[in-house]
């Protein structure tokens, strides 16, 4: 047994030499490189301070962090889910030295929710709806995850919301990305829509019933001032928009107004008359010489925002379960995320017309886009000028910390990437000597024009330039007024055609809105704490506070959910089903090993 641990030693050793030596080659091939420098991007505070102005008041200016957790128990059969959001809040300092006075920091009572669902095994699928056949306890964990993570999500959001309703908010800071929160959000809300039916038309508003043709034009339109590209995939929601806005318009006016040839006006016809037929008629009213909305179609998003508050009510603050409707009807994980996709769009106008800042971070992430489709389109732009061709690294955290720590001198902290548009995640690379620089990575590009994002680290420690904090992501909202000058027209292939999209692209221009970000960040965290250092002091604290809370409410509600199952057990006499197998066992074991330490 020595020798053969020996053997598997020795190769272990040998294996990690030769990965260690491939490390050092990706290191030392990014060292020197002045030319990189182009990538990143230097705080500018008098730009920042010129534009906290048109952001901020004189005094009483206070900015938000929000975090969430979860956590989810088995209990005869039953799952019982935690789930709890909250927010911390600090004064704005606007003179001087700009940014949070995190030394005020302190919890805010009235932003705080939390939620506790208990879910019988057998309901998890159709609470879940999830693609994919539960067979493994591999998809029934993930499956599971679902529902808890759908419902903080909720929280989260919600929460960001009510904060918007103090005008003394200015900054929100949310620990998690918000391009990354809608994505999969949207991705359930096309799931929901390929169904054809969901809970959330349950649901009674003042303005009449919410039906699958609002929550259709809300997936795409949002409040319905959202720009919605001229690709043939949004082509009939580009339609609608320009009805709502305008009204009745003849086919030549809807041509005119959406700058359509012959052709795309035929194919915009008959898409919306294909639309209408599906939705019973709901869509247009008929006419042999104009396109004309039917009156209902007109508020749609004031049912989709109404429906949307009663679901944030029934899961927080309802009374009987969170997830149950009448008639043995659930709100399933695809209905939540709807919702969720709905309050993002709902967050995304509201903080925008309020000029509120939303900053979503996150820590973690094996994203790819920055080194597999942006510094690809700066080389083909003559942005970056390499010297040699790049380390083949495939993980933008791991690029960037390497590329920072091996050029301390050109790359002083604090420090960001220049931003770019979320859009970029769905691109890669087009094939050598291609005219068309970039293609879909999944035969789709993801809309452009909704948010931007950007690495950035903060801190490096005084006795070791290379010794740095992680490199984080941000991303917030595309703010027209301050970005629609940094836009960049270009080709991309999408299905294998040419198509034209319009994406944020700072490049080697000052995008104030993400420079003034940079200042705030570099002055949000807490170099005392190491888990808030180059992080964030306020979601930092957020953090802390829902971990307890959630910890807490498990153990309170665990001891409630066994009181009332172990009734039932002793009633029905289940007790074989009461505890899992593994647990039963597993207790077993333990006690025999305690067993046998008496006897030794």
């Amino acid at each position: 047994m020595d020798n053969l641990s020996s053997v598997i030693a020795e190769k272990l050793r040998e294996q990690t030499s030769s990965l260690v030596e491939v490390f050092t080659q990706r290191l030392s091939s990014l060292k020197n490189r002045p030319e990189t420098a182009v990538l990143i991007k230097q705080e500018n505070k008098e730009s920042a301070v010129e534009t906290i102005k048109d952001f901020v008041d004189q005094d009483g200016n206070q900015a938000v962090g929000i975090d969430g957790s979860m956590d989810y128990d088995e209990r005869l059969e039953m799952l019982l889910f935690y789930i709890c959001a909250t927010a911390f809040r600090c004064p704005l300092k606007v003179e001087g030295e700009i940014g949070p006075e995190l030394r005020k920091a302190e919890r805010d009572s009235k932003l705080s929710v939390s939620a506790a669902v208990p879910l019988w095994l057998e309901d998890i699928s159709d609470v879940a709806k999830s693609s994919q056949f539960i067979e493994t306890d591999f998809d029934f964990e993930r499956s599971v995850d679902r529902i808890p993570y759908g419902i903080m999500t909720l929280a989260e959001l919600s929460l960001a919301l009510k904060s918007l309703e103090n005008n003394k908010v200015k900054i929100i800071f949310l620990d998690r990305p918000i391009s990354g929160t809608f994505g999969p959000a949207s991705r359930d809300l096309r799931l929901l829509l390929r169904s054809g039916v969901s809970s959330l038309t349950a649901f009674k508003t003042p303005h009449g019933e919410l039906t699958m043709l609002d929550i259709g034009i809300a997936s795409v339109l949002g409040p319905g001032n959202v720009y919605v590209p001229m690709r043939a995939l949004y082509l009939v929601y580009a339609g609608i928009q320009k009805l709502l806005e305008k009204g009745e318009l003849s086919r030549s006016q809807l041509a005119h107004e959406l700058h359509l040839d012959e052709a795309g006006i035929d194919r915009l016809t008959k898409r919306l008359n294909h639309m209408n037929e599906d939705h019973g008629g709901q869509l247009l009213e008929k006419s042999d010489f104009s396109f004309k909305l039917c009156d209902g179609v007109t508020h749609y998003w004031d049912r989709v925002l109404d429906v949307s508050k009663q679901v944030m009510e029934k899961v927080f603050e309802g009374e009987g379960h969170p997830l149950k409707m009448e008639e043995d009807r659930w709100l399933t994980v695809l209905d939540l995320n709807a919702v969720n996709a709905f309050l993002v769009f709902q967050l995304m106008a509201e903080s925008i017309a309020k000029k509120v800042l939303v900053i979503g971070i996150t820590k973690d992430t094996s994203a790819t886009d920055f080194t597999r489709s942006v510094i690809p389109l700066a080389v083909r732009q003559g942005l970056l000028n390499l010297k040699s061709p790049l380390p083949n690294l495939k993980n933008d955290r791991a690029f960037l910390t390497m590329m920072a720590a091996v050029n301390a001198k050109t790359v002083p902290t604090p420090w960001r990437t220049f931003g770019y548009d979320a859009c970029f995640t769905t691109l890669v690379e087009n094939r050598k000597g291609e005219e068309v620089h970039l293609r879909a990575a999944r035969k789709i590009v993801s809309r452009e024009r909704l948010f931007v994002k950007a690495y950035f680290q903060l801190r490096k420690f005084e006795t070791d330039s290379l010794a740095r904090s992680p490199v984080f992501v941000y991303d917030r909202f595309f703010n027209k007024a301050y970005d629609g000058t940094l836009t960049m027209p270009m080709s991309v292939l999408e299905r294998g055609k040419v198509t034209e999209i319009d994406p944020y692209f700072e490049g080697s221009s000052l995008g104030k809105v993400d420079n003034f970000i940079l200042c705030l960040l570099s002055c949000s965290d807490n170099p005392e704490v190491l888990e808030a250092c180059g992080h964030n002091q306020l979601l930092y604290l957020a953090d802390k506070a829902v971990k307890a809370e959630i910890k807490l409410m498990r153990s309170m509600l665990r001891s409630v959910a066994d009181l009332e199952l172990g009734t039932l057990a002793r009633r029905e006499r289940i007790f074989s089903i009461s505890r899992r197998f593994r647990d039963l066992r597993a207790e077993s074991e333990m006690a025999r090993a305690r067993a046998a330490q008496e006897v030794s």
